[in-house]
C-alpha cells in the first residue's frame, strides 16, 4: 500500500469535480483552513498542486454539499440488528465506507441539513452528515486503529447514481430506532424539536435546545470528522 494516501487518491477526486482535502497523516482533522467553504466550490489548481507537493502522505477527506453532490450517512454502532434495520429504512447506495465500527453510506445531496441521531445515555447511533461537514475517505488511515479505511468501490466512480434520501428521512430512522426499543436523547434534532416516538408521551412538557447553542454547534462542524 502506498504511503502517499493523498497525493496519490486526490486528483481521481478532483477530476469529477469533488473538492477532497488533505487531512493530518493518521488523523481525521483538516489541514486547510476554511476547509468548510469548499461544501459549495472547489479548491483552485494552484491549491491543489501546493497540497500535493506538501500533504502527499496525508489522510483524505471529503468536503460534503452541494460541490461534491454528496451527504454521508454514518450509522455508529456495533449493534448488527440495528444497523439492518437502519439499512432497511434508507434506499440502498452503491458505496459502503468501513472504518472503526458501522459504516457509512453514500447519497445525493439535495439540500438536506446534517441531523445526529443519540440516545439518552449519550451515545450517536447515527448521523447525516451534509454541509460544511467531511468524511474522510480510504485509504486514509484510522486514528485509533491504525488501519486504512475500506469501501466497496471507489466513490468518484458512482457519484453520479447515489440515489437521495426522502425529505423525511430523520423522522423514519427516530421511528425506527426508537421502536426498537431505544429511548432517543433531544439533542442533535435538526429540527430543534423534541422527538417523541408514536405510542409514546412526553410527561415532562416540551423542551427546545437553545439555538444559540445549536447554531454554536453547526458553526464548529469540524468537530464531526467521521
Amino acid at each position: 500500500m502506498s504511503k502517499n494516501i493523498f497525493a496519490d487518491t486526490a486528483p481521481s477526486y478532483w477530476a469529477v469535480g469533488m473538492p477532497v482535502i488533505p487531512l493530518r497523516s493518521m488523523e481525521k482533522v483538516p489541514v486547510p483552513l476554511g476547509w468548510q467553504n469548499f461544501h459549495d466550490s472547489m479548491p483552485d489548481e494552484k491549491t491543489r498542486n501546493g497540497w500535493l507537493k506538501q500533504y502527499p502522505n496525508g489522510n483524505i477527506g471529503l468536503p460534503l454539499g452541494k460541490q461534491s453532490r454528496v451527504v454521508a450517512l454514518d450509522i455508529d454502532t456495533v449493534d448488527e440488528s440495528l444497523i439492518r434495520l437502519i439499512e432497511e429504512a434508507l434506499p440502498k447506495s452503491p458505496w459502503t465506507r468501513y472504518g472503526k465500527k458501522g459504516k457509512v453510506l453514500a447519497y445525493a445531496y439535495s439540500g438536506q441539513k446534517t441531523f445526529r441521531i443519540k440516545a439518552s445515555t449519550g451515545e450517536t447511533i447515527c448521523e447525516l452528515l451534509s454541509e460544511k461537514t467531511q468524511d474522510v475517505l480510504p485509504s486514509s488511515i484510522h486514528p485509533e486503529t491504525r488501519l486504512p479505511y475500506t469501501a466497496n468501490c471507489h466513490l468518484y466512480d458512482v457519484v453520479k447514481t447515489l440515489p437521495k434520501l426522502s425529505s423525511d428521512i430523520e423522522e423514519k430512522l427516530r421511528t425506527v430506532i426508537s421502536d426498537y426499543g431505544i429511548v432517543l436523547s433531544r439533542s442533535g434534532h435538526s429540527k430543534l424539536t423534541e422527538y417523541v416516538s408514536s405510542g409514546s408521551r412526553d410527561t415532562k412538557g416540551p423542551r427546545i435546545p437553545g439555538i444559540a447553542q445549536y447554531e454554536q454547534w453547526l458553526a464548529h462542524p469540524s468537530a464531526i470528522f467521521r
